[in-house]
């Protein structure tokens, strides 16, 4: 939410006049420049009195903010020249334990060479933390190469998937030296092993599954979907089942987050693999959200007859994350990187047999028939989202996490309680502290884990490779 105080300010014939004002507001609420008042009457000076009478007053608007990433923002505005509008940018001062404070100051020209300069000032309370709501940040793990997805066993231990190809075990909180399995992958840019999640039934049927690109017996990158089974002789993973095979694949936009939903259906999410039109080709599996069940086949109520195809028109999604109340599924998904603008990240309500818009909208565009996001990052900022996550307990209760590569952070989404596409704010946590991150997930003990993925030459990785952090809240 911005918090907007408008300041007016008005200039007569050729004097600069200064006005500065603070402004508070008890129920905070965007507001924009107001209508400037009509001009007063002239002074009595004779002078003053014949210039007006040639030349309109000038009046300049002028309007501060502190905006939710602390930034003092001033537009000033003139009623006669509106094409004049500009802005000055300042630093907030935090003066107070509870307040926050921007002054600026802008002169423009409002009319026939006359000038007018507009000072503004604008206070914000700002609510002391919370002790409670200021986690514990741990590095539970170290060691790691490039950790895409994070899943846990009813036995305690956690599965991680590398992108080379090796899925990693944590036992009584140690990394296994020993990978659980290793695949045959094609580690290419963003391709790789990538999305993993554990069979709900995993205590009786050992099942993993995993999603990964390799390449075809034609040479050619391809996506997979397949599922795992741990031996119980060796304790370590062999193949079982091919699910999807042979999906686009590219060095980039290859989705992969491989999730459960409380229906006990599995999920898949598929990128563009770099071909835009075909998010919007239902003939392909490229750009959408796959929904099987765990044997591979299509269920019945699936929107399309026979088809795995769930909801289309995604650029590039890689996080899923069920409302634990209501069963709403929610996706993170990569905006335009420069072939439709910049930026643009989204979260996606998803609705089955919805069309989300790529590449025919972006952003907050709308079009019949499409799908805009809950939130996007606007093109002035990229998350680049990946994985996702609801918290059911402690301070962070009902929140949405998910984490950010390009934008080195882990957000915290407030979602509206009435209104399930609509959002109450967006909070941004231990911005570049720990690099790249690439998936979150709660733990059965409460606890937030996150994956940092510093190792594909695009963070600064560590000494000690990549980590898993693991936040806790004071009791």
């Amino acid at each position: 939410m911005k918090w907007n105080f408008p300041i007016r300010l008005s200039l007569l014939g050729l004097a600069v006049l200064i006005l500065a004002a603070c402004g508070t507001a008890s129920t905070p609420q965007p507001v924009g420049p107001a209508t400037p008042p009509a001009p007063s009457a002239p002074p009595a000076s004779p002078t003053l009195a014949a210039v007006a009478a040639n030349t309109p007053a000038a009046q300049a608007t002028a309007t501060a903010v502190i905006s939710p990433t602390a930034t003092g923002v001033l537009t000033a505005t003139s009623r006669t020249a509106p094409t004049a509008a500009q802005t000055a940018t300042t630093a907030v001062t935090r003066t107070a334990a509870t307040t926050a404070v921007v002054t600026a100051t802008k002169t423009i020209t409002a009319t026939r060479g006359i000038t007018a300069t507009a000072v503004a000032t604008a206070t914000k309370s700002v609510v002391p933390p919370n002790p409670a709501a200021v986690p514990n940040v741990e590095i539970f793990a170290t060691g790691l190469d490039t950790p895409w997805a994070i899943a846990f066993a009813p036995d305690g231990r956690i599965f991680i998937t590398e992108r080379a190809g090796r899925i990693r075990v944590i036992k009584d909180g140690k990394l296994l030296a020993e990978p659980w399995m290793t695949l045959d992958v094609n580690e290419t840019g963003e391709a790789g092993l990538l999305g993993l999640a554990l069979d709900p039934e995993f205590a009786k049927n050992r099942y993993v599954y995993v999603a990964y690109t390799d390449r075809s017996p034609e040479g050619g990158l391809r996506n997979r979907l397949v599922r795992l089974r741990e031996d119980p002789a060796t304790g370590k993973g062999v193949m079982d089942k091919v699910l999807i095979d042979n999906v686009p694949a590219n060095t980039y936009h290859d989705g992969g987050r491989v999730k459960f939903g409380p229906d006990g259906k599995l999920y898949w999410t598929m990128g563009d693999a770099g071909n835009m039109p075909s998010a919007q080709d239902l003939k392909t599996f490229s750009g959408k959200i796959l929904r099987l069940n765990p044997d591979g086949n299509i269920p019945a109520d699936n929107p399309i007859a026979g088809s795995p195809i769930y909801s289309y028109g995604h650029r590039n999604p890689q996080g899923l994350a069920w409302q634990p109340e209501t069963k709403r599924l929610y996706a993170t998904e990569h905006g335009p990187s420069g072939e439709k603008g910049c930026c643009q990240d989204e979260v996606n309500l998803i609705e089955s047999g919805k069309n989300y818009g790529w590449p025919t909208i972006t952003g907050d565009q709308k079009r019949a028939g499409m799908v805009s996001p809950v939130i996007q990052s606007t093109t002035s900022e990229t998350w680049a989202p990946t994985g996702a996550t609801f918290v059911t307990s402690g301070p962070w209760r009902g929140a949405l996490l998910f984490t950010g590569l390009r934008g080195q952070t882990l957000y915290r989404l407030t979602l509206d309680p009435v209104d399930p596409a609509k959002t109450k704010g967006l909070d941004r946590l231990f911005a570049g502290q720990y690099g790249r991150l690439r998936d979150v997930a709660e733990g059965p003990d409460g606890a937030i884990y996150i994956l940092t993925s510093n190792g594909d030459g695009r963070g600064n990785l560590p000494p000690d490779g990549d980590r898993v952090l693991r936040l806790t809240f004071a009791q």
